[in-house]
C-alpha cells in the first residue's frame, strides 16, 4: 500500500513528474506515456525475474496510488488506466518468464538468461524449445505426449498468462511452476492444479516443431548418457510423427552429424579424426556387443528415415501449422523458430547412393567385428562418415565384387555356427540380407548361400524347415554346384568307413561307377582347402552324419535337378543302399 517506504517514495517521484514539463510535453505530443521509465527497461532487462517482479509490483502499486485523480487535473487526456497499462503488461510479461524459469529450472536453455527484453528480440530463445523440454520431462514417449498436445489444444482450462485472465488464476500458475502432474494425467483436470508449459502458451502448439525439438533434446541427452540407448529410440519414434519433409530431414542430419557419424568416423579411422566424442567414453561402449548392436540399429533407422526425404519437394513449406485463434496482446506473439529454421537452411541435398553404402556399411559392422575386409568391399572407403559424405556421390559395385562375397559369406558361416538345435526361419537372415541388398546381392542368393553354410555344418534338421518354406527363393544353379560336392563328401566318408571295418559285403551292393564318381567329387572337395575345412562329416561325438539327413538332402537335390538328374538318381540309390545296410550294422547312423 502507499504507506509501504519504497511505494511512498516512488509515488513522489511520481506526483513530481506529473507536475513536470516533460510530462506536459508528453501529453501534448500524444506519445505513449510510460512513468518511471527507466525502471520499466531496468525490469525488462533484469535476469533476477523475482527481484524484477517485485520492483515492477511496487512501481505499479506507487503509479496506480499517484494517478488515482489525474483524470480531473488532464482533463481526461490521461487517464489512471493508462498510466498503470504498461507497468500492468510488463508484470504479465514476467509472470510468463516466472514460470518458464522456474518449471524448467535446472535445464540448460543457452547461454543468455531468460529476460522479457531477451524474449523480445526473437532470435535468442525458442518457445518450442522451452515446451519441448517440459514434455520431456514429463514422458519421452510421442504418443502420450502426441495425446497431450491434442488436449492442451481443446482444453477449458488453457489461458494465457500474459492476459488479465491470468489475474484471477494466480493458484494454477504458482503451482505449475514447481508440480507436475502424473505422466497419465498431463493435463489438469481442475483449476487448482499444476498444468503442462504447453497449457499456457498455446500459440506453440505445433505438433511437428514440438516433435523436432523433443528429438534434438532427446539427443542432446544421450550426448551426456551414451550408454542410455533408449533416448535414441525415443527421438527416432518422435521424428516418425513429422509430416514436413524438410522438417524431418534437417532434425535427422542434426542428429547425425552431432551424435552418431563421429562414432563411426572414430571407430573406423580412429578417434583423433572426430572432436565431438570423447575415445575413453564411447570405446568401451563399442566392445559392448549389446550396446553396439543397439547402436547400429538406431543408425540404420535415422539412415532409412533419411531416404525416405530425398525426393520430398524442395519449396515445401515449414511455416507454423497450429491454426488457433489467438486473443490480442497475447505474449510472447508466436515468433520465427530460428532453431529449426537454422537446421532447415543449412540442411543439404542428400545423395540416395551414398546414404545405402553408408547404411550397407554400419549393416557390415553388425554382422562382424573384423574391419579389415571392409576398405575392399567399398572403394571409396576412405570418403565415408564425414560430415559430408551424404552429400557426396559414392556408390559400391554392382554386381558384387569378390570381396563382398567373401565378406557375406564370413558373416552367413558366423551365424550358422551360432545358430542351435531349433529351427530357424528368415527373420535371422535380415541383417545380411540388408547388407546384401545394398550390394547388389539379391535376397535369393543370400538365403541359398545360407542354407549351404548350414548343410555344410551339418544341421540339416535345423534348416530342413527354412528350405521347405522357401524352396521359391533357392537359387538353383548354385545349390546343385555346391550341395552335390557336400552329398560327395558325406557318402565317401561312409564308404571309407565301410572299407576300414571290411564290410565287403555291404561295398559290393554299390555301384562301382558311382563309388568312383563320388569319390572323385569328394578329392577335388578336399583338394580346394577352403571347401575341405567347411563341409562337416562327423557330428559333434566324431560319429559320421546321419544317412537320413543326407538322403533327405539328395531327394531335394534331385527335385531341382533337370540337368544333372543322372547323377542325382545314382547318389540316391547309393545312399538309400546304404540305409539299409545301417540296420545290420552298428557302423552307420541310419
Amino acid at each position: 500500500g502507499i504507506w509501504c517506504p519504497a511505494v511512498r517514495w516512488l509515488h513522489n517521484v511520481v506526483l513530481n513528474y506529473l507536475q513536470s514539463e516533460e510530462c506536459e510535453e508528453a501529453i501534448k505530443e500524444d506519445r505513449n506515456l510510460i512513468i518511471l521509465e527507466a525502471l520499466h527497461i531496468f525490469c525488462a532487462e533484469a535476469a533476477d525475474l523475482p527481484r524484477a517482479f517485485l520492483l515492477a509490483a511496487v512501481c505499479h502499486d506507487a503509479i496506480a496510488a499517484a494517478t488515482k485523480k489525474i483524470d480531473d487535473k488532464t482533463y481526461g487526456l490521461v487517464t489512471c488506466q493508462q498510466c498503470v497499462k504498461p507497468w500492468q503488461e510488463l508484470l504479465r510479461k514476467l509472470r510468463v518468464c516466472l514460470l518458464v524459469s522456474l518449471r524448467l529450472y535446472g535445464i540448460p536453455l543457452g547461454s543468455f538468461p531468460i529476460t522479457l527484453a531477451n524474449v523480445d528480440k526473437g532470435d535468442i530463445f525458442s518457445v518450442y524449445q522451452w515446451i519441448a523440454h517440459d514434455e520431456v520431462s514429463l514422458s519421452h514417449k510421442s504418443r502420450e505426449l502426441v495425446g497431450l498436445e491434442s488436449m492442451c489444444r481443446t482444453s477449458s482450462l488453457a489461458f494465457s498468462p500474459s492476459l488479465k485472465e491470468g489475474d484471477d488464476r494466480w493458484t494454477m500458475l504458482q503451482i505449475s511452476c514447481t508440480e507436475r502432474h502424473s505422466v497419465k494425467n498431463f493435463v489438469p483436470a481442475d483449476a487448482d492444479a499444476p498444468g503442462p508449459l504447453l497449457l499456457f502458451l498455446k500459440q506453440y502448439n505445433d505438433s511437428r516443431r514440438l516433435a523436432s525439438h523433443r528429438a534434438l533434446v532427446l539427443a542432446q541427452c544421450w550426448g551426456r548418457e551414451p550408454d542410455s540407448l533408449h533416448l535414441l529410440d525415443d527421438a527416432l519414434t518422435s521424428l516418425r510423427s513429422i509430416d514436413n519433409m524438410a522438417i524431418l530431414s534437417a532434425t535427422l542430419q542434426e542428429i547425425w552429424n552431432t551424435n552418431l557419424r563421429p562414432i563411426y568416423r572414430g571407430l573406423l579411422f580412429g578417434f583423433h579424426e572426430v572432436h565431438e566424442v570423447a575415445e575413453e567414453t564411447i570405446s568401451p561402449l563399442c566392445e559392448d556387443l549389446e550396446w553396439f548392436q543397439h547402436l547400429n540399429k538406431i543408425s540404420m533407422g535415422l539412415i532409412n528415415l533419411l531416404r525416405s526425404t530425398v525426393d520430398a519437394a524442395e519449396d515445401e513449406s515449414t511455416e507454423s501449422s497450429t491454426n488457433i485463434e489467438l486473443k490480442p496482446g497475447v505474449w510472447p506473439p508466436l515468433q520465427q523458430d530460428h532453431i529449426i529454421d537454422n537446421l532447415v537452411a543449412r540442411a543439404c541435398k542428400l545423395d540416395d547412393a551414398s546414404l545405402e553404402v553408408h547404411r550397407g556399411v554400419i549393416c557390415a559392422l553388425q554382422l562382424s567385428n573384423d574391419l579389415s575386409m571392409l576398405p575392399l568391399c567399398i572403394p571409396s572407403f576412405e570418403e565415408l562418415f564425414e560430415r559430408n559424405s551424404f552429400v557426396q556421390h559414392i556408390s559400391v559395385p554392382i554386381p558384387p565384387n569378390e570381396y563382398q562375397i567373401a565378406f557375406i559369406d564370413t558373416a552367413l558361416q558366423l551365424k550358422a555356427s551360432h545358430v542351435g538345435e531349433t529351427s530357424v526361419n528368415r527373420s535371422i537372415l535380415e541383417d545380411v540380407v540388408s547388407l546384401g541388398r545394398s550390394w547388389g546381392m539379391d535376397k535369393s542368393m543370400v538365403l541359398t548361400q545360407f542354407l549351404l553354410v548350414m548343410y555344410e555344418l551339418g544341421k540339416d534338421e535345423t534348416v530342413e524347415d527354412l528350405a521347405n518354406r522357401s524352396s521359391r527363393l533357392i537359387e538353383v544353379e548354385t545349390f546343385l554346384q555346391k550341395g552335390i560336392p557336400i552329398v560327395c563328401v558325406r557318402l565317401h566318408a561312409a564308404i571309407i568307413t565301410l572299407k576300414k571295418a571290411r564290410c565287403r559285403g555291404i561295398l559290393a551292393m554299390l555301384d562301382a561307377d558311382t563309388c568312383e564318381w563320388v569319390k572323385e567329387q569328394a578329392v577335388l572337395t578336399e583338394d580346394r582347402s577352403e571347401d575341405a575345412q567347411r563341409i562337416h562329416f562327423k557330428d559333434e561325438n566324431g560319429r559320421l552324419l546321419s544317412l537320413l539327413n543326407t538322403h533327405a538332402l539328395i531327394l531335394r537335390i534331385k527335385r531341382m535337378s533337370s540337368v544333372n538328374r543322372i547323377d542325382a538318381y545314382a547318389l540316391s540309390v547309393m545312399c538309400e543302399t546304404l540305409l539299409k545296410a545301417a540296420d545290420k550294422t552298428d557302423i552307420l547312423i541310419a
